[in-house]
């Protein structure tokens, strides 16, 4: 029997080391990379290369500081990318359950190639996706690509960077340089432009997409005069990058100190203050600062910002600034942007979250919480005029009744202040800057079989996923899918999958994404403008719509409205103070 089971175990290895062996080891600038074979949804088999080191370990001295390229294996050795390393630093709230490892070693890239693509004779699109979770959480478990790989015959790149207080951490004096998330991001993007042609990948065709808080990153990114040169499309799903970036309320030096009491870190200077920091371990350090949120002592979240250097001013300064979009080749970068039609739904994740009755899901008072996250998020004042004029445009004639208001209700206005909104403001700024490339905007329209169950059928954040991505393995702790019993996809939706995964490969292969829908509308996709405001709404039965349709008036409200207001009342409240102390020198 001990003979038998040694033999067995011979065999096991040299099986491993022939799946290991058919896959092509990569001679790339960095060194030499050794994958595996990666099966995905419905039996489908690629090459991956995985846990790619594209950075040093962001820890000790290395703390919050900008990354620092990896060298890579070194001369005569082989990198062994056969499995990922632990996540970043992360709150996981129970929205998503892993039991993965977390750590501050952490930055690392995957490649996921098709079968075959070394030995293509023309080089493959690559499509580089940033997750999303608020800059806060995710990490790349969560995205196999085989549908994108196989399928669409597309080279895919997903990445981890820094989160939270790791990864956003500013104290304005260059001591700590902030936006490191950022850097992270765009270090591994230089990774890919310098090594990805060694897998048969287009190093001048890289496309970058993301969702939520990957889309901001994705708009940053291409934003970024750091970017030069390595974007060739974007995709951006629901999250707009101008909201993040130019917050009213990141205190930094409240930060600080809040931060200095927590660990007892009283120092004079911030570089002793940062020293002190260094010291402290990262799970104590991650759970302490995990508690700063808007009403906190320190005022505000570690958060993305202008920075003079990486974002060197406000977005909607710089997307307006011919020369610096000239410059920085940001008008030659095809675009489609896009958000789902129940972004809101988010509200009801929020609640079932915290397990509260049913019955109490949407008060006044759930609404007005709500309602003033929005102002936080989009740097309003929450003062009682935008808070009045807010209520009266979602609950009209019942603004001042203390009753339960419908689901619509609350995730309307959740979603059309945090998403839609934002996103079209957004894709009016692209469509008004100098540009020689393309615009979309989409809708994603479609009333997903398990949001059925969902007093708020349709298409909630961060569906689209399940559509682009593998869901038989990753997506089963979903927690929307376990809270409702019920599969990730329905089999009518397999086709809008597909279709889904077209628009944004034709896309990243040509930049224009028309091929895939033009029998359903007969003719090309328009691309948006100021004047048309036009999308594509995606379903089984894909349409154009035009001047921003059900989402105008609600644009218009967050988007023009409430920045006047804010900007009228502060005047006046700054006038009537100017004047109250005029008075009281006359009076002495």
């Amino acid at each position: 029997m001990p003979h038998l089971q040694v033999v067995v175990a011979l065999l096991v290895a040299v099986q491993a080391i022939t799946i290991a062996s058919a896959v092509p080891v990569i001679q790339a600038p960095w060194g030499t990379i050794q994958g595996l074979e990666v099966e995905g949804d419905a039996g489908r088999k690629m090459n991956g290369y995985l846990g790619i080191r594209y950075a040093l370990p962001p820890v000790g001295k290395l703390r919050w500081e900008k990354p620092q390229p990896h060298p890579g294996p070194g001369e005569g050795k082989v990198f062994k990318a056969d499995t990922e390393i632990p996540a970043c630093m992360q709150h996981r709230p129970g929205l998503i359950e892993s039991t993965r490892e977390m750590g501050e070693d952490c930055l690392m890239l995957n490649v996921y190639v098709p079968t075959g693509a070394q030995n293509s004779a023309s080089l493959y699109p690559v499509m580089f996706f940033i997750h999303g979770g608020g800059l806060t959480m995710g990490d790349t478990t969560f995205y196999r690509p085989s549908k994108l790989v196989v399928d669409a015959k597309v080279i895919m790149v997903t990445v981890q960077y820094r989160l939270g207080s790791f990864g956003f951490f500013y104290s304005g004096d260059g001591v700590l340089p902030g936006n490191q998330g950022f850097w992270d991001q765009n270090l591994a993007l230089h990774w890919v432009k310098d090594n990805i042609r060694a897998f048969g990948g287009d190093p001048d065709l890289i496309t970058v997409f993301g969702e939520s808080a990957g889309s901001w990153s994705t708009g940053v990114q291409m934003m970024s005069p750091h970017s030069k040169g390595l974007i060739k499309r974007a995709i951006l799903q629901s999250g707009a990058p101008h909201t993040v970036s130019d917050s009213k309320f990141y205190q930094k030096n409240k930060v600080l100190e809040w931060t200095a009491e927590q660990f007892g870190c009283q120092r004079e200077t911030t570089a002793e203050l940062v020293k002190c920091f260094r010291n402290v371990p990262a799970d104590e350090f991650f759970n302490k600062t995990m508690q700063l949120s808007p009403g906190s002592p320190a005022g505000s979240f570690f958060v993305p910002l202008v920075d003079g250097e990486f974002i060197p001013r406000a977005l909607t300064e710089l997307i307006m600034d011919e020369q610096y979009v000239q410059e920085n080749g940001i008008g030659d970068i095809d675009v489609i942007m896009g958000f789902n039609n129940r972004e809101g739904a988010l509200a009801q994740l929020m609640l079932m979250f915290f397990q509260q009755p049913k019955e109490n899901l949407y008060t006044p008072q759930f609404f007005r919480s709500c309602m003033n996250m929005c102002f936080v998020f989009l740097g309003l004042t929450p003062n009682e005029v935008l808070k009045k004029s807010v209520e009266f445009f979602y609950r009209g004639a019942d603004m001042d009744a203390n009753q339960t208001m419908t689901a619509d209700t609350v995730a309307d206005m959740y979603g059309d202040c945090l998403m839609n909104a934002p996103i079209l403001e957004w894709s009016r700024y692209l469509a008004a800057s100098p540009h020689t490339s393309n615009r979309y905007l989409y809708v994603l329209d479609h009333p997903f079989a398990f949001n059925a169950q969902s007093v708020y059928p349709g298409s909630h954040h961060a569906d689209e996923l399940l559509l682009e991505f593998d869901n038989e393995r990753e997506f089963e702790d979903n927690f929307l899918l376990k809270k409702f019993n019920t599969t990730a996809l329905a089999a009518d939706e397999v086709p809008l999958a597909k279709k889904f995964i077209q628009i944004i490969t034709t896309f990243a292969k040509t930049g224009n994404p028309s091929a895939p829908v033009r029998d359903d509308l007969g003719g090309d996709w328009p691309e948006f403008t100021v004047e048309n405001q036009a999308y594509l709404s995606i379903s089984n039965t894909p349409r154009v719509v035009l001047n921003a349709g059900p989402y105008r008036d609600s644009a218009a409200l967050w988007n023009n409205l409430l920045p006047a207001l804010d900007t009228l009342t502060s005047q006046r409240a700054t006038d009537a103070e100017d004047e109250e102390e005029a008075k009281g020198k006359d009076e002495l």
